[in-house]
């Protein structure tokens, strides 16, 4: 079982981004095998990290992942002439399921 959506957001270009968080709330079927079962949470294409999707939590849990200032995240190639910098949230559920 796989699963995955993105949200885009963006960034003024005059403005600099020196950290960060990503707070997630979120539930997901008790049928997922834990062992096999994770949330991988992604900025701009790279991990900010992996969330363990336990059966005892599925009704609702909450993370809050940090950016890490010195990461490839905080500092993206900027675009010459574009008015901000369009990002991508990415997040992708990887699992096996129960029958």
């Amino acid at each position: 079982m796989q699963g995955e959506g993105s949200l885009p957001f963006s960034v003024r270009k005059d403005e600099v981004v020196t950290g960060g968080k990503v707070d997630l709330s979120f539930a997901y079927s008790p049928a997922l095998i834990p062992d096999l079962s994770h949330l991988t949470v992604l900025i701009n294409g790279e991990v900010l990290g992996s969330i363990p999707l336990p059966k005892d939590k599925a009704s609702g849990q909450t993370a809050s992942l940090a950016i890490n200032p010195g990461s490839p995240i905080m500092n993206p190639v900027r675009t010459p002439g574009a008015m901000s910098l369009v990002n991508e949230l990415m997040w992708s559920v990887r699992s096996g399921a129960s029958s």
